[in-house]
């Protein structure tokens, strides 16, 4: 046999024998290369990734891809999917084949080592150091639920905002600059970004850039991304963080200290940003 998908099955096959087989060497009791350390299973890891694209180039894999996420790759850089699924299957299948010959070669050993975390290392990584990351989904539920009341308050606003805003005397740079900020920093900065898109197209400017001057565009686009760090709500993540971290254990600033160490570090610098760019 000869061809593309025996190449990445027997490519495969050998590199996990090979790789897997010197790490069962190292940590399994009674083997000629116990404890013979990292090193050791590093350079032998090595050589059987050269030694498994050899023999699939042998066997018929000119590419020898060996690995599942380097097929993934190629087809996407290519924009040809044909081969996905055929070496996928072919490089999962020699991996198991190249497993359970290690398991088999090994055989007597596996008897002799009480340590499951050892045996189970033979085939796959883990941490050194086990500790539960504490993950909830509590942070992104309340998250979710707040940024969800203030969209469905905000609506009428908004509304309001698009069809009378012209009525504002908002024409300049700066203006819109620090009027979507201001908004954005109590809202999220998508919404206010296309409301105040919306009022610059409706004042009939110069439609320079989607319908309205690029000074007026860079300024709503700044504003609404910039300010959102004002305060926790300014932007979705904004509060995930600190639910997160007080969820963890950390100590975090109130709504309002939150605004005065923002403000004191971030107002001067919209200050500065308004003289240079939206004057």
């Amino acid at each position: 046999m000869h061809g593309p998908i025996f190449g990445e099955f027997m490519g495969t096959m050998v590199l996990i024998v090979l790789g897997d087989g010197v790490v069962a060497n190292v940590l399994l009791k009674k083997s000629k290369g116990e404890n013979s350390g990292w090193i050791v299973i590093s350079t032998a890891w090595g050589m059987a990734v050269v030694a498994g694209i050899c023999t699939a180039v042998a066997c018929g894999s000119p590419g020898a891809h060996i690995n599942p996420a380097i097929t993934l790759a190629v087809a996407i850089l290519s924009k040809n999917w044909s081969n996905v699924g055929p070496f996928w299957l072919a490089q999962i299948l020699g991996a198991f084949v190249g497993a359970f010959l290690v398991w088999l070669v090994y055989l007597p050993h596996w008897k002799e080592t009480p340590d499951a975390a050892a045996k189970l290392g033979v085939f796959c990584t883990a941490p050194a150091i086990h500790r539960s990351n504490g993950f909830t989904t509590y942070p992104m539920v309340e998250v979710a639920v707040l940024f969800l009341g203030i969209f469905l308050t905000m609506v009428p606003a908004l509304e309001l905002l698009r069809l009378r805003g012209h009525e504002f005397g908002v024409r300049e740079p700066w203006q819109f600059f620090w009027a979507s900020g201001t908004l954005s920093s109590f809202l999220d900065n998508a919404p206010t970004y296309l409301t105040f898109l919306a009022l610059a197209q409706g004042l009939r400017l110069a439609p320079e850039v989607v319908g309205v001057p690029h000074a007026i565009l860079a300024a709503i686009s700044i504003g609404s991304v910039a300010m959102g760090a004002n305060s926790y709500i300014g932007n979705a993540p904004n509060f995930m963080v600190k639910t997160i971290a007080e969820e963890a254990g950390v100590r975090m600033p109130s709504f309002g200290g939150y605004m005065l160490y923002s403000g004191a570090i971030l107002l001067p610098l919209f200050a500065a940003v308004t003289v240079v760019f939206f004057r």
